[in-house]
């Protein structure tokens, strides 16, 4: 068997088997997520409520945690990185390390930050359609 890593950041944000293995996780109706079918699942163009609102919350905070989490080995911040790059005594393998480094970053940022704007319209999604 071999096995594959999934991925967080880039076009598609999140890996499309981990965003349906986190949807799979909060899902409460199971006999709703036969209907439903893996490939909707997978996809971010899936209606919003393909599982509820509550449900699509808790997967996009489980996936910002999970960014977070990815985010947390890394010694440095992007800003020190900078600062490294900006130095002449540098070679350039501490260069192109850097570089990356400071490029995944931004990429998981990036990511972050398009999570909590879904998140926050979906918030207001369910503010709106609340029973008052």
């Amino acid at each position: 068997m071999i096995w594959e890593q999934v991925t967080l950041g880039g076009k598609d944000q999140v890996d499309c088997r981990l965003l349906a293995a986190v949807r799979l996780l909060y899902a409460e109706d199971g006999s709703k997520i036969r209907s439903i079918g893996v490939e909707m699942l997978q996809s971010w163009d899936a209606p919003t409520a393909l599982l509820g609102l509550a449900n699509e919350c808790k997967v996009l905070r489980t996936l910002v945690g999970l960014c977070m989490l990815a985010t947390a080995p890394f010694p440095t911040s992007i800003s020190e990185d900078q600062d490294l790059l900006n130095r002449d005594d540098i070679s350039e393998n501490i260069c192109l390390a850097t570089e990356f480094r400071t490029n995944k970053k931004q990429l998981l940022i990036n990511t972050i930050s398009s999570l909590q704007l879904r998140l926050q319209s979906l918030t207001m999604q369910e503010l709106v359609s609340a029973p008052r």
